[in-house]
């Protein structure tokens, strides 16, 4: 996803929605609508293709 979007390995995204596409035989994709910026919101994109990032006030917390 960072290639194909050209975004920085440092770019964050907020996750405004994430869900399952049901596909046939029971297989199930799951998806992600994550917003960049006011400019740039990712519908749809595999989950698989972001990382999970601790959150700044999480990581204060430890």
């Amino acid at each position: 996803m960072k290639q194909r979007l050209n975004l920085p390995p440092e770019a964050l995204g907020a996750v405004l929605c994430s869900y399952r596409v049901l596909r046939g035989a029971n297989a199930a994709v799951r998806r992600l609508d994550v917003r960049f910026s006011s400019d740039l919101i990712i519908w749809g994109a595999p989950d698989d293709q972001f990382e999970p990032v601790e959150d700044a006030s999480e990581a204060s917390e430890h």
